[in-house]
């Protein structure tokens, strides 16, 4: 759910689920029938009940790429490598 804020909070029903925030870099190639290629990848997993992300800022606390938990909130600024 989004609020009117552009805050995300991720609401799981029945046994599980989770939401993936992929932004990506430069693209390296964009051509029909063939697959996309970018330089960077950012992936941020929401995967508990009430993990959050922030829209307008892109930041939040999930799973960072190499599924450690509670990452620090993190921005533009300081994007995975």
């Amino acid at each position: 759910m989004i609020d009117r804020r552009g805050i995300g909070t991720l609401l799981v029903q029945w046994k599980g689920g989770s939401a993936y925030l992929i932004r990506d870099g430069t693209a390296r190639r964009i051509e029909r029938g063939r697959p996309f290629v970018s330089a960077t990848l950012t992936v941020t997993k929401l995967s508990a009940q009430g993990d959050r992300f922030d829209f307008n800022m892109w930041c939040g606390r999930g799973a960072d790429l190499r599924g450690h938990r509670e990452r620090p909130a993190h921005g533009p600024a300081d994007v995975l490598s």
